[in-house]
């Protein structure tokens, strides 16, 4: 098949809507992407994996990980999701999004199978099922010492979770998102996502609600795991080209007593030239993981050092994360798309712009608690256009629109993504900032067309 083929395919498969039947189970489990990768030779088997899961700040993590070992000189393999505007996007060799022929070779064999499965009768694999064995397919084919995984959503049932035995677990910052699936509690959410936690794995976690930690902690201790307390960064601080941190201690907790672990980053200062305060944290959590890493001999990472760890931070660029296009005026694209990331989104804004009232472009999902997930942004809200992301799960314009207009926000519902950043960008007048937020769905088709623009 040629990546045409191969794209056009995938476009047609049905969406993924997450949802439990009347019982409470949920509708999906491990069975079909188990059976895919076993057709295909079980790549997974072979591959040394870090897996990582968190409500907000996996992507960035896995990111940063990927990037200094990279500078270490370690061949890397990274799966992200979702993707902004190409599902190739989310497979990554050593800094390089996966090619369009070798994509089109891997796939052809998977959907080969997938089509084979359909035919005996069997549940179809669904497209994040497919483009992870692809993952895995094309990390083992290059070679890769290490490949990064991010969870797509939860943990236990999520199709990357046939990782039988992760060199390290790590779980970023726990929030309320997808609570319909994974539970209306903290302990519930976190609980779902320890399920990656492998029997004598190493976990790394950023300290956090306590609730969450005991969750994690509870799952750790049940799988005889080593677990591990990331410290958050302090003296962080932000300006329009980026953030600067120092990285604190981590901590081994094991039968109920806390050690400090002896680390090589500690205390030292480190720079991002990406937006957004928040990175401060997930950076912090990426460096004590490479920490941990090096600890195992067997893995050949002890040469990482300060400078790989500085140079590797620095050259990462997280498209539609507090991603910042241009200065006059500001342009923000944030893809925030749950009430944690919406308060990180808020404080980068006081942090760089005080109490400035702002432009704002919105859409988001209708299965999110989106009228409190808004709520921090209202007061600063000059006026919000409105748009509907490209997702069966899209909130209508309108309605988004009706709703800021209740809390007495001037807002205008747009046709398109085209529509809301013209309209923005005609409104801005000189110092003006405009900031982009919500679904993830939306910010690809804003990214190109804002780049366009400039």
């Amino acid at each position: 098949m040629t990546i045409e083929e191969v794209l056009t395919y995938i476009e047609g498969l049905p969406p993924f809507i997450p949802r439990k039947v009347a019982r409470g189970d949920l509708l999906f489990n491990l069975d079909t992407i188990s059976e895919l990768l076993d057709r295909l030779g079980n790549p997974q088997d072979s591959l040394r994996c870090i897996h990582v899961a968190g409500t907000n700040g996996k992507g960035s993590v896995s990111t940063y990980i990927a990037s200094v070992l990279q500078e270490g000189g370690i061949k890397t393999g990274l799966y992200t999701s979702p993707y902004l505007s190409c599902v190739k996007e989310q497979i990554v060799i050593d800094g390089q999004e996966i090619g369009d022929d070798s994509f089109a070779d891997i796939m052809s064999d998977i959907i080969s199978v997938s089509e084979e499965m359909k035919s005996e009768g069997l549940q179809a694999p669904s497209e994040f099922e497919m483009v992870t064995a692809a993952a895995f397919l094309a990390f083992l084919k290059a070679e890769c010492d290490i490949c990064i995984v991010e969870v797509g959503m939860g943990g236990e049932w999520d199709a990357t979770n046939v990782i039988k035995k992760p060199v390290l677990c790590v779980i970023t910052d726990i929030g309320f998102d997808h609570t319909a699936v994974l539970g209306e509690s903290l302990e519930k959410i976190a609980t779902v996502k320890a399920g990656i936690i492998k029997p004598g794995c190493k976990v790394l976690v950023i300290r956090q609600n306590d609730e969450v930690l005991r969750a994690i902690k509870k799952k750790a201790d049940s799988c005889d795991a080593k677990y591990y307390i990331c410290n958050e960064p302090v003296n962080v601080t932000a300006d329009d080209n980026g953030v600067t941190f120092f990285t604190e201690k981590i901590y081994e907790e094991k039968n109920g007593v806390s050690s400090v672990c002896d680390i090589d980053f500690e205390k030292k200062s480190y720079r991002l030239e990406t937006g957004g305060v928040f990175q401060a944290r997930n950076a912090s959590l990426a460096l004590a993981a490479i920490e941990l890493l090096k600890k195992d001999t067997g893995l050949g990472l002890s040469h990482i050092g300060n400078e790989c760890a500085q140079e590797g931070l620095k050259k990462v660029r997280r498209a539609g994360r507090f991603e910042m296009f241009c200065t006059d005026p500001v342009f923000i694209a944030d893809g925030c798309h749950n009430s944690a990331g919406i308060l990180m989104l808020e404080e980068s804004l006081s942090k760089l712009y005080g109490d400035k009232k702002i432009i704002f472009i919105a859409g988001v999902l209708a299965d999110k608690d989106f009228e409190k997930m808004c709520e921090p942004l209202l007061h600063r809200m000059k006026c919000v256009f409105t748009v509907a992301p490209d997702n069966p799960r899209a909130l209508p314009a309108k309605d988004l629109a009706e709703l800021f207009k209740n809390c007495g926000v001037d807002s205008m519902e747009c046709g398109d993504v085209f529509e809301a950043v013209d309209r923005a960008l005609e409104t801005a007048k000189e110092g003006d900032v405009i900031c982009a937020f919500g679904s993830l769905y939306y910010m690809g088709t804003l990214r190109k067309y804002i780049l366009s623009k400039a």
